[in-house]
């Protein structure tokens, strides 16, 4: 006689993950009710979904490395004025079918950041390379102008 445990269950089918994903564990639920599930995770995802759980699935969202620029200031140069970061960012959960797509995320640690479309992406990236070459023409004119009036010292 043949004994049949039935617990047993059936192999899992195979998952089909959608191009440039991964399968990744992620954590879910409230305090005491929390699980690892596995979850399809964006490539360029660094985020940790175990380590940064949330309540429900739908709040899980993938990020890429941040990144950023800080403008100090001569008056108090252990201060940054201002502090700009970006980063890839794509929330499957969202009612709003453009915050589901990869796009880019430009803040300053303010309220609100700014969603970027890739298109949009690209111009400001356009705009702050123009703004950054004039910066870089700012700084010749002033290093010229303190060393014709005998200031070399304050070109650092």
């Amino acid at each position: 006689m043949t004994v049949v445990d039935e617990r047993t269950t059936a192999p899992a089918a195979p998952v089909t993950l959608p191009p440039g994903h991964r399968l990744v564990p992620a954590r879910v639920g409230r305090p005491g009710r929390v699980q690892t599930i596995a979850i399809p995770c964006a490539d360029w995802c660094t985020r940790d979904h175990v380590d940064d759980w949330r309540y429900d699935v739908e709040d899980i969202e993938h990020c890429g490395p941040m990144f950023g620029a800080q403008v100090a200031t001569l008056l108090d140069e252990d201060t940054a004025l201002f502090d700009w970061y970006g980063r890839l960012n794509s929330d499957p959960g969202s009612s709003d079918p453009r915050l589901r797509a990869a796009h880019v995320i430009v803040g300053d640690g303010s309220r609100d950041d700014a969603h970027l479309t890739p298109d949009m992406t690209d111009e400001l990236a356009d705009e702050l390379i123009a703004f950054a070459l004039r910066l870089r023409g700012a700084a010749r004119t002033a290093r010229e102008a303190n060393r014709a009036a005998g200031m070399g010292a304050i070109n650092s």
